[in-house]
C-alpha cells in the first residue's frame, strides 16, 4: 500500500494456508491468490463449467482430501476479505497464474496453469491450463466459471500474456496458445489450441515478453532469447548464455538489457554480443539479421544476498520523477522480491559518470566501515560472487557494474566525524567540490533513499 507522500506501507493479512502465487485483475479490481493447504477438505461444491466436456475443479469426499491441496482465492483489491475460493484436483498445484485479454474478446480471464504432483514421479508428468471467466452478479457478488481447459503432458511453470495470446512453459517447452470459439448447436464454447511453440534444454522456469521478443530462463542453462514470427507461426532462438546457471528469475528491462537471478543469490545483467553493441538499431526491438543464434555476455553481477524469485519492471514508493535529478525519464526500473521475503528496487543509471561518482562513493563508505570494524564481512567480499558450495569466488567473481545501494544508505547512519572523513577523500578524488561536499553527499543519498 501506499500512503499520500506515497511511502509503502506493508500490511499482512492471514489467510492459514501457505501462498504460492498472487496476480492482479485490472478490470474487476481484484486479487487473485493461489494457496496450498494441509487441511482437511469437508463439502467442496464443484465449480459450474460453461463448457460440458470440462471436468469440475473440485472433488467432493476424495479419499485423499487429507492430502495438499490447492485453491486460488479471489479478494479485493485491498486483499482484506476473500469473496470466493476456486479448488483443484487433488495432488494438483497451482504453479502459475496470470490476467489475461485473448483475442478481440473483452472478458479479462485468469490463466491458471498446474502440475499434478505424486510421489512416485521424479518431475510431473501431467498438468492443466485452466481459463477462469470471472464476473459479477446482479447483487455484485463473485462469479466464477470454466471457460476452457487444456491438458498439457508436463507442469506449467510459467504463464504470461502476449499479443493477445496466452505464452507458458511446460517442462522444456515455449508454447503459444490462443482461445478458439466452438458452436454445439447454439451454444458457444472455448477451446485452447497451440499456436507454436520452441523446445528448449532442461526445464524452462520462467518467460517474460516484450514486443516479439520472449527471454527464457532455463532451471541449468541460464537465459535464451526467442523471438516469434507471425508469419510464419513459429518461435526463434535469437540469443543465449552460454554459461550455466540454475535460474530462478528472469526479466526484460530494456531493449538489449536483461537481469536474471540464480539459485546462489547471484543478480546479473546479461547483453547481446557486445560487437553488435555499436550498431544503431533502427527499430525498438532486439534485431538479428543472422540465423545464427548470438551470445548474451554477462556485463554485470553481484551477490543479492537473497534467493530471489520474481523481477518485474516496475516501481514503489515515490513516483522516480519526483525523487532526484539522476533519474531521467524513461528510466526502467525492476522490482525483485526473494523467498525471504525481502523486497528490492533496480534503478538504471543515466550515465558512466555518475556511475563513477556513486562506485566511489559505496567503496569509500565500505572501507571507513572496515577501519571502524563496524561490518563482520566487507562489503566488497560480501558482494562477490557464490558458488554452488556456498565459498565466494575470487577473481572473476567480484560485482561488477552495480551500486550497492543498501551501502550507500549506510552512509546517512554514520557519526557527523566519520561522515567528514568520507566527504574529504571524495573531494580527493575529484568527484565533489570542495564547497558544501558533505551537504551535497547526504542530499543525494537521502534521494536514493526516498527511491523505496
Amino acid at each position: 500500500m501506499q500512503d499520500a507522500s506515497k511511502r509503502v506501507h506493508i500490511r499482512k493479512v492471514s489467510l492459514g494456508e501457505s501462498p504460492l502465487w498472487i496476480t492482479y485483475l485490472t478490470h474487476l479490481r481484484i486479487c487473485a491468490v493461489a494457496c496450498e493447504t494441509h487441511t482437511r477438505s469437508q463439502d467442496i461444491v464443484s465449480l459450474p463449467s460453461s463448457s460440458s466436456t470440462a471436468s469440475p475443479i473440485s472433488y467432493p469426499g476424495s479419499p485423499e482430501a487429507h492430502k495438499k491441496k490447492c485453491c486460488v482465492h479471489l479478494m479485493s483489491g485491498q486483499c482484506d476479505k476473500i469473496a470466493k475460493t476456486v479448488h483443484f484436483q487433488p495432488n494438483e498445484q497451482v504453479s502459475a497464474l496470470c490476467p489475461v485479454l485473448l483475442g478481440d474478446d473483452p472478458q479479462e480471464y485468469l490463466a491458471v496453469g498446474t502440475a499434478f504432483i505424486h510421489e512416485d514421479e521424479p518431475e510431473p508428468l501431467k498438468g492443466r491450463v485452466l481459463l477462469l471467466r470471472i464476473s459479477k452478479d446482479e447483487d455484485d457478488q463473485l462469479c466464477c466459471t470454466e471457460a476452457a481447459v487444456l491438458q498439457v503432458p508436463g507442469a506449467v511453470y510459467s504463464l504470461v500474456p502476449f499479443k493477445s495470446m496466452l505464452l507458458g512453459s511446460v517442462n522444456n517447452r515455449v508454447s503459444l496458445w490462443t482461445k478458439t470459439d466452438l458452436l454445439e448447436g447454439t451454444r458457444k464454447h472455448y477451446r485452447i489450441t497451440e499456436v507454436c511453440h520452441y523446445v528448449g534444454t532442461v526445464i524452462f522456469l520462467q518467460v517474460q515478453a516484450t514486443g516479439d521478443y520472449i527471454l527464457t530462463g532455463d532451471v541449468m542453462h541460464s537465459v535464451s532469447l526467442l523471438r516469434y514470427d507471425a508469419q510464419e507461426s513459429t518461435l526463434k532462438l535469437m540469443a543465449s548464455d552460454a554459461q550455466a546457471a540454475w535460474t530462478t528469475t528472469v526479466e526484460i528491462v530494456a531493449r538489449d538489457s536483461f537481469l536474471m537471478a540464480d539459485d546462489c543469490c547471484n543478480m546479473y545483467m546479461l547483453g547481446r554480443d557486445e560487437s553488435r553493441l555499436s550498431q544503431k538499431a533502427s527499430s525498438t526491438s532486439f534485431t538479428n539479421d543472422s540465423s545464427k543464434p548470438q551470445r548474451l555476455h554477462r556485463v554485470g553481477q553481484f551477490h543479492a544476498g537473497e534467493y530471489v524469485n520474481r523481477l518485474k519492471c516496475g516501481q514503489f514508493g515515490l513516483e522516480l520523477a519526483d525523487a532526484h535529478h539522476f533519474v531521467k525519464e524513461n528510466r526502467r526500473t525492476a522490482v525483485w522480491t526473494s523467498a525471504g521475503g525481502a523486497i528490492g528496487l533496480i534503478v538504471a543509471l543515466p550515465g558512466s559518470q555518475q556511475f563513477t561518482r556513486l562506485s566511489l562513493l559505496q567503496d569509500t563508505v565500505g572501507q571507513e566501515l572496515a577501519r571502524q570494524k563496524m561490518e563482520l564481512v566487507p562489503a566488497e567480499d560480501w558482494r562477490k560472487l557464490w558458488t554452488v558450495d556456498g565459498t565466494s569466488k575470487s577473481n572473476e567473481g567480484e560485482a561488477q557494474r552495480f551500486i550497492d545501494g543498501d551501502l550507500l544508505e549506510r552512509f546517512l547512519s554514520m557519526t557527523p566525524e566519520q561522515q567528514d572523513i568520507v566527504a574529504r577523500r571524495m573531494v580527493v578524488h575529484g568527484v565533489v567540490s570542495e564547497e558544501g561536499a558533505l551537504d551535497q553527499l547526504v542530499r543525494e543519498v537521502q534521494d536514493f533513499a526516498q527511491l523505496h
